[in-house]
Formats: structure tokens, C-alpha cells, sequence
């Protein structure tokens, strides 16, 4: 872990710009095609517990396709499903509405040499994450036709691969092959004795669900 601006960096994938999977509820391949969705998740487990209450991570857009106007997306935490330890159930859900983006000066090494951002938010509500317990995190370009955002590979993590899950394969599925990781930053909040409080709650919780 390393102190950030404001906390404590606890994950840190650092992006590496040799391309992305698409992570979007909405877009068209081509004017050809039809709409379709991929949603990618990133698997998560800390050493120590922490509640996060910011979010860094890089993407970049296919064909360029920036929004002009208004931006969204939606942050999830999954919980790891028992029998593959794929993302289960959603235990975190939160709106990122018009994160600060931007442009890092490279471009990603894939078709068109798409520009490379850099987004950045406050979470609307803290994110509670549980030592020694594995999670799925989940950021997705919401409901924009028009754009096309990938969320961009890191080579800096465990690389233990990412999860997709589109129309397509119909659930989640392990990415092939396993030799990256998404890449973004969760940073923790300074700990004040209304957030300690507030981890110990959640944590709590966790465990009397489990018993």
C-alpha cells in the first residue's frame, strides 16, 4: 500500500496500453450490427480491510469515440460465487456521473491508436472491502450508443486474468488467456472513528451472513 492525496492507495494497477475489453452496457461494433453489451470484472483481495472512497482507472474509447456530453458509469463489487469463484451477487452498487477524464498523452497500441484517459472519482457512498476475502469489481460505460469505452489492460497486478460477460457467452466467464488485469487504483479513506465504525459494522455484517 501506498499514501495517495486525501488516502491510501491499497490496489494499484498501473495501465499498460496495448488495448482493453470493451466494458460498456451499450454500443454497436459497426453501423452494420445490431447493440449489444460486455460487462468485465476485475478480481480484488486485500490483505487488510479498508473502505474506499475514491477510484482511479485508465480506458480509452474504440474508433474515438468520445462522448461529447454527458458521461456515466456504474461501479459494482461482487461477491466470489462458491462453485467457480466467478462474480455472484452484486454487494456493492454505486453511479459515476461524469468522472474527471483525462488525457493521459499516449495512445493505445491497437487499431486506430485510440487516446489513452485517465479517470477519476469520488464515490457517492464508501466501499467496504473485507480482509482476506475475494471480490469482483466491475466499471462500466453506461447506456451511450455512440461510445464504445474499453477499460484499459494493466501488467502490474497479480495477473490473474479478468472476468467478461456479454451476450454472447450468457454468464460469466474467466478472459483468455490470463496474462492481464484491469487497470485502475482504489484508494481508502483516512480513518476518522465514524469510518472505522462504519467498517466494523459492515464487516460485522459479513460474517453473521456467512454463519
Amino acid at each position: 500500500m501506498m499514501r495517495g492525496v486525501g488516502g491510501t492507495v491499497v490496489v494499484d494497477h498501473q495501465p499498460y496500453n496495448s488495448g482493453g475489453l470493451a466494458s460498456d452496457t451499450l454500443f454497436r461494433e459497426n453501423e452494420f450490427l445490431p447493440p449489444t453489451w460486455q460487462l468485465v470484472a476485475d478480481d480484488v483481495t486485500l490483505s487488510v480491510s479498508a473502505v474506499i472512497d475514491r477510484i482511479v482507472f485508465w480506458g480509452f474509447y474504440h474508433f474515438n469515440s468520445i462522448p461529447s456530453g454527458d458521461e456515466a458509469f456504474r461501479l459494482r463489487l461482487y461477491d466470489a460465487r462458491p462453485a467457480d469463484g466467478l462474480p455472484g451477487n452484486v454487494v456493492y452498487e454505486s453511479a459515476l456521473s461524469n468522472p474527471a477524464r483525462n488525457f493521459t498523452g499516449r495512445s493505445i497500441i491497437t487499431s486506430g491508436a485510440p487516446a489513452e484517459f485517465r479517470f477519476s472519482s469520488v464515490l457517492p457512498t464508501p466501499m467496504v472491502i473485507a480482509a482476506q476475502t475475494r471480490y469482483w469489481l466491475e466499471i462500466a460505460q453506461m447506456g451511450d450508443l455512440d461510445s464504445l469505452f474499453a477499460w484499459e489492460l494493466s501488467r502490474s497486478g497479480e495477473l490473474t486474468g479478468q472476468a467478461l460477460n456479454n451476450d454472447v457467452v450468457g454468464d460469466w466467464t474467466y478472459s483468455t488467456p490470463i496474462t492481464s488485469d484491469a487497470a485502475y487504483q482504489l484508494i481508502a479513506a483516512p480513518e476518522p472513528s465514524c469510518v472505522l465504525i462504519l467498517l466494523a459494522c459492515a464487516i460485522s455484517c459479513v460474517r453473521s451472513r456467512r454463519g
